[in-house]
């Protein structure tokens, strides 16, 4: 099979391709201890959001007419802000989880429009503060906010977005939700400090980097997860199922977004690469690349992470990278939690939905990569 690119990504996708077994199939779905079956099981090659969430289309435009709603302002100052912010447009990754699970559950009703648009919200003021921290200048394709306006107003912005999360959760009685968002909110804030506290650390371990990556990114997959089951009335560990493949997903994703910062461009990911090294912070890739290096090699990988990863020395990293297998290892980390997290789901009864869900992890998995 022909690489993909000088990453041996390709040649991880091959292997994934070969043992996996009905992750997608259109009549059955059963547990064989694989992801998938096919990567053109779920859709022709390659899989769009778009098709992954037929099921719940119509579900998802009426969250967007609701998040319109909630971010109409009559301040034509501020309004720019928001219509800057909302032309993002990203995956909806999370809105999707929630509706798709309670779709899985027979169960889809108004609340769970709500509670997309909330944990939308609260991932889109995660993203103008991340910016900031990153001094990343692009965004799906467009100028961050911190890029066009200063970290003075993105900070604000982030602020403003999250209030009003919490300003539709009070507004439709989210009662129920309400404990587990704020939980998750906490968590997300403690993952980026415990990030941040982290940098430079040439011994950061893989345990420590999967625990911010839960609480930074995985937790809002979880809880939309996990509350798309509570309000479809589902039965504690019904809920905590769907709690747990979200969580599962939601560090996979992140893992395969800590391999695109390597190997990725950034006119085909949209968004600024390379930010997370120029900081300092040690992912995945990078971690497991430390522990393969020689001793002159590792001195040279630390001399560039004091020095911010000058631009020049992008390129000997990427290369040290091929040569240590360090991306194609740490997807197979990724494989291996989309795994995990499809198991979790394996006495969830059969359903467009459910399919959809599992084709959500061929694609976090084969995503621009």
């Amino acid at each position: 099979m022909t690489p993909l690119n000088d990453f041996g990504t390709l040649e991880i996708l091959g292997s994934y391709e070969t043992g996996m077994k009905d992750l997608c199939d259109s009549t059955r779905l059963e547990d064989a201890g694989c992801v998938s079956r096919s990567l053109h099981r779920c859709s022709p090659v390659p899989m769009t959001l778009h098709d992954i969430y037929a099921p719940v289309r119509a579900e998802l435009s009426r969250v967007e007419e609701v998040l319109a709603e909630e971010l109409a302002v009559h301040a034509p100052r501020v309004r720019e802000l928001l219509e800057h912010v909302t032309s993002y447009r990203g995956k909806r990754m999370r809105p999707a989880l929630a509706l798709l699970t309670a779709k899985c559950l027979g169960r889809l009703g108004e609340g769970h429009i709500f509670l997309a648009t909330i944990v939308e919200l609260i991932h889109t003021a995660t993203l103008v503060h991340d910016d900031i921290l990153d001094e990343a200048q692009m965004r799906r394709g467009i100028p961050t906010v911190s890029a066009k306006w200063g970290t003075e107003i993105s900070v604000l912005l982030g602020d403003y977005l999250f209030s009003r999360a919490f300003s539709v959760l009070a507004r439709f009685d989210g009662a129920a939700c309400l404990g587990q968002l704020t939980r998750t909110t906490n968590m997300m804030c403690e993952g980026e400090l415990v990030q941040l506290r982290s940098r430079y650390d040439l011994d950061l371990d893989e345990s420590l980097y999967l625990h911010i990556a839960e609480l930074k990114t995985a937790a809002l997959c979880g809880v939309s997860a996990r509350l798309g089951a509570r309000l479809a009335g589902a039965p504690a560990e019904v809920e905590e199922s769907f709690y747990q493949f979200g969580l599962k997903l939601g560090t996979a994703f992140q893992i395969t977004d800590d391999c695109l910062d390597i190997t990725g461009t950034e006119n085909v990911v949209g968004k600024s690469l390379g930010t997370d090294l120029t900081q300092g912070k040690l992912t995945l890739p990078a971690i497991r690349l430390l522990q393969r290096l020689s001793p002159s090699e590792r001195a040279e990988v630390a001399q560039m992470v004091q020095q911010g990863f000058p631009a020049p020395q992008r390129a000997r990293f990427q290369e040290l990278a091929r040569k240590h297998a360090s991306v194609e290892s740490s997807l197979e980390t990724a494989r291996q939690l989309l795994l995990e997290g499809r198991a979790h789901l394996r006495n969830v009864p059969e359903s467009a939905a459910k399919r959809s869900l599992y084709c959500l992890c061929d694609y976090i998995l084969a995503r621009e990569l």
